[in-house]
């Protein structure tokens, strides 16, 4: 809203917040402010990219519901902490902010200056629940268990084994099989004007 941006720069506060970092090799760097996501994430992406911007946030969300009932998952690793998350998932995010395509909220607790990416990982849903799961989702209320993880990291590294669609902010771009990226965090990165009951 052009209207609430002019307000924001009349009464806002200067405030620091955290850049999500990826880093390809031999060494190019791609920055994000809100989301990286993975998987299915990735592909409606560039689907609501391909049918244009105008239907925003609506267009979004028809391409969201279409992929959940197509979807497999895809075989690619996170690792993290000497850890792997996962060796596949339909759907996964590393983000700085809290919603993805503006109405689905992805990472309900993310902080943007906390120097940390909130992680979502959905390695499959049973087509049969896949509905409830896209509901829950938009309010980030889904349940976590063992095809469902949530985990805060500093840095993470994202490791193919097919072409893998994601995106930065809504921008797609496909990781080929073997291309390995690292995830990580610049804290306090960029200086923005906020609204006073956000910068804090």
């Amino acid at each position: 809203d052009p209207v609430e941006a002019l307000a924001a720069l009349r009464t806002g506060l200067p405030r620091l917040i955290d850049i999500g970092l990826l880093t390809f090799p031999p060494g190019e760097t791609r920055r994000y402010v809100n989301t990286f996501g993975l998987g299915a994430s990735g592909h409606v992406a560039k689907l609501a990219l391909a049918h244009g911007r105008k239907g925003g946030a609506y267009s979004y969300a028809i391409e969201l519901i279409r992929m959940m009932f197509s979807a497999k998952p895809w075989q690619f690793t996170i690792g993290t902490g000497g850890e792997t998350v996962c060796t596949q998932a339909i759907y996964a995010q590393l983000a700085n902010g809290r919603r993805e395509g503006r109405v689905f909220t992805v990472a309900p607790d993310a902080q943007l200056d906390d120097g940390l990416l909130d992680m979502l990982v959905v390695i499959d849903v049973p087509l049969v629940r896949r509905p409830l799961f896209v509901v829950r989702g938009a309010s980030g209320r889904l349940p976590l268990g063992p095809a469902v993880m949530r985990r805060q990291v500093s840095a993470a590294t994202i490791t193919p084994a097919e072409a893998l669609p994601c995106h930065v902010d809504g921008e797609p771009f496909t990781l080929e099989a073997g291309e390995e990226v690292r995830v990580g965090v610049l804290p306090k990165g960029l200086a923005v004007i906020a609204p006073p009951t956000s910068a804090r």
